[in-house]
């Protein structure tokens, strides 16, 4: 949290980024002056929207966090896959927050902040860390992107089996999902690198003040390392998923495919006798009428076998992600382009285990498939 003293309070509130679903505090403290309300107008240059709280105990505190969510309308992103593609969420915006705080003495002072918001939710206590080092895996000749946040404009430098061999520009601040560059072809894994220190990394600790921990980046450190997946499932038997994180970025995993259920439930059925008509004018069958209907809710069940501790945690996101596309075929034969499918996860239980290596096993809800109805 940052903090100003006014002339007659302190004002304390979110440091350069926040995340849209965790506290969004703007807090003023009486002074020399006693502090009636505090109001806050949020803008992202398009949309304006305020909010007001009056002060208690002389002291005005205000979450906007709700206001926050709603300048994200849009989660349907168009991707492209192709080489080093750089595509730029919207994921990420930057908020302007004027800041008015009044007195008793109907007199009032104005503070502006610039604040860079994500469509996230950091978990609390400081071990769940946004941009920082991660393990991620490459199912090769599948889509891949990778999320990152920069401050400002800068450069991913790209490492072969640890030797450099492509850069990608990235440039402004803001959240991205970058494509790899073709023709990398590493033999074990491939590292990324802050080329000049813009990838700083946040955590979230409420212990005392709900505030966010920001470290700036430093120039070549590791930020993600990929891994080539050894799996080489066939196409018929597996599944390959994309879902939204809590971080807001996109991440994927090729599951293994298990048993298929079809469940179906009646949607107006009824047979009518009608004793009237023998020569079936208005009957079906021998004066029978009949009104029918089904729908249909096919569910399949996926596994991703024997992944270890970090894996699990990193897969278990899936299991509350907003939004989660199947993925469908290609396109485009240039593979820069895939076809997705919404589709759901069955809300369960789930077991992380004490075992080294263990199973990761879910069951995902297809749309509902359209029935003819008579």
């Amino acid at each position: 949290m940052r903090t100003e003293t006014l002339t007659g309070s302190v004002l304390t509130y979110p440091d350069e980024i926040g995340f849209a679903f965790n506290p969004c505090l703007f807090v003023a403290k009486s002074g020399s002056k006693t502090v009636s309300y505090i109001s806050v107008q949020l803008s992202d240059g398009t949309t304006a929207l305020t909010g007001y709280s009056n002060a208690f105990g002389g002291t005005a505190y205000i979450d906007v966090r709700e206001y926050v969510q709603s300048f994200f309308d849009n989660l349907t992103e168009v991707l492209t896959y192709g080489d080093k593609a750089v595509n730029k969420s919207s994921l990420g915006k930057e908020i302007t927050a004027a800041v008015t705080v009044a007195y008793s003495d109907g007199t009032a002072e104005t503070r502006t902040a610039t604040i860079f918001y994500v469509w996230a939710a950091l978990a609390t206590g400081g071990a769940d860390v946004y941009n920082g080092f991660r393990t991620l895996t490459y199912f090769k000749g599948y889509p891949f992107t990778m999320g990152v946040y920069a401050e400002d404009a800068g450069a991913l430098l790209f490492k072969r089996d640890g030797v450099a061999t492509d850069n990608v520009e990235l440039s402004s601040k803001g959240v991205y999902n970058v494509a790899l560059p073709s023709g990398l072809n590493p033999k074990r894994y491939i590292l990324v690198c802050d080329w000049d220190g813009k990838f700083g990394q946040t955590t979230f600790d409420n212990t005392f003040d709900m505030t966010f921990r920001y470290t700036t980046g430093s120039k070549y450190s590791e930020k993600i390392k990929i891994l080539l997946a050894d799996e080489d499932y066939d196409g018929s038997e597996s599944v390959y998923l994309r879902w939204l994180n809590r971080h807001g970025v996109y991440c994927y995993w090729l599951f293994k495919k298990g048993a298929e259920s079809i469940k179906t439930a009646t949607d107006g059925d009824f047979v009518r006798n009608n004793l009237l008509s023998y020569d079936q004018t208005y009957g079906y069958q021998n004066g029978n009428g009949r009104q029918q209907g089904y729908t249909r809710q096919d569910t399949i069940q996926l596994c991703a076998p024997l992944v270890d501790s970090d894996t699990w945690s990193f897969l278990s996101d899936l299991l509350t992600s907003p939004l989660v596309d199947m993925f469908c075929g290609w396109a485009d034969d240039a593979h820069t382009n895939a076809h997705w499918l919404s589709v759901s996860v069955v809300a369960g239980t789930y077991t992380k285990a004490v075992d080294v290596l263990q199973d990761f096993v879910l069951q995902i809800n297809l749309s509902e498939t359209i029935i003819q109805k008579l």
